[in-house]
């Protein structure tokens, strides 16, 4: 099916402490043939355009729908960079940017 699932994160931050075992939070997700995983830190969602609009996670989920069903992780990793570098073009950035996608081809 072509569906979009939001996956809610949080904790803490990978590289903060020594011993971050305790503050995993474990997610179970079944992988089907054809899906893909889209996983992106908060500083793409919090990414400000040039005339100071929010990306926001409204924003974030409009592209990862427009691309996830029909490319391979390499095409929906460019495609989604692309739009990154459009949307805020400029090289000032307050948050770290980190984009991983992973796809299970169909057989």
């Amino acid at each position: 099916t072509k569906q979009t699932t939001k996956i809610k994160g949080g904790g803490i931050a990978l590289g903060m402490i020594k011993n971050i075992r305790p503050y995993l939070d474990e997610k179970k997700v079944r992988f089907k043939e054809g899906d893909s995983l889209i996983v992106a830190t908060d500083g793409i969602s919090e990414l400000v355009s040039k005339t100071g609009e929010r990306l926001g996670l409204t924003g974030l989920s409009a592209w990862t729908n427009q691309y996830a069903h029909t490319k391979s992780a390499q095409e929906i990793f460019e495609s989604l960079s692309k739009e990154i570098a459009d949307f805020a073009p400029s090289p000032k950035q307050h948050d770290d940017i980190t984009l991983m996608v992973l796809t299970r081809p169909p057989c």
